[in-house]
C-alpha cells in the first residue's frame, strides 16, 4: 500500500477499534494478527501495511476494505 495511504488508513483502524472498546489485543485476535505487530502500526503508521493485512482488519470490523481506505466505515453500525 502506498506510504501516503498508510497512515490515514491506520488512524481510521484505530478510531474504530476505540470507538467498539476493543484493545489492541482483540483487534489482532480479530484480525488473526499479532498484538505486536497491530501495536507498532498504530504506534508507527510510517510503517506500512499490505494488501492483505487491510483484508484482516476489514474482516475484523466485518466492513469492505475500500470502505477502511475512503473512511465510510463511520457510517457503518456500531456492533461489536
Amino acid at each position: 500500500m502506498d506510504e501516503w495511504l498508510t497512515p490515514a488508513v491506520v488512524q481510521r483502524i484505530k478510531w474504530l477499534r476505540k470507538k467498539k472498546g476493543w484493545s489492541l489485543g482483540e483487534l489482532a485476535r480479530r484480525a488473526s494478527l499479532s498484538r505486536s505487530f497491530v501495536g507498532k502500526l498504530e504506534a508507527d503508521p510510517s510503517r506500512g501495511m499490505t494488501m492483505t493485512t487491510l483484508e484482516s482488519f476489514s474482516r475484523a470490523f466485518q466492513v469492505p476494505p475500500w470502505a477502511l481506505l475512503l473512511g465510510l466505515e463511520r457510517s457503518t453500525g456500531s456492533g461489536s
